[in-house]
């Protein structure tokens, strides 16, 4: 395997005979990006010692690493750079309220 995420491949490579992707390389499913990721992180980036990686934890207002599982706290020590991806969070907009304004007279299906 290479040095860096372009070296893990994303998807099965097949072309797509139908649709408006006939001709290209299929696009990968959401599994499949999920996937990618997983094994850059498990194939490039968690070998080379340039990153740590602390899933189901949290990171607390005092500096610390909170397991969301055992709630185990642990001191952050950054070389560089601390990221904390929990902005990353997805939101199904089918479980909370719309946060733009439609006008009186459009159209919109919606349960709320």
């Amino acid at each position: 395997m290479g040095d860096g995420l372009p070296s893990v491949p994303l998807g099965d490579a097949r072309i797509d005979h139908e649709g408006t992707n006939a001709g290209l390389i299929n696009l990968p499913i959401g599994a499949q990006v999920a996937d990618h990721y997983r094994r850059a992180m498990d194939e490039v980036f968690l070998p080379s010692g340039r990153v740590q990686y602390h899933p189901m934890s949290e990171l607390t207002a005092d500096g610390e690493i909170r397991s969301l599982l055992s709630g185990r706290r642990r001191p952050v020590h950054a070389r560089r750079r601390l990221v904390d991806a929990t902005h990353l969070e997805t939101s199904i907009p089918l479980f909370h309220r719309r946060s733009f304004h439609v006008a009186e007279r459009s159209r919109l299906h919606s349960s709320q």
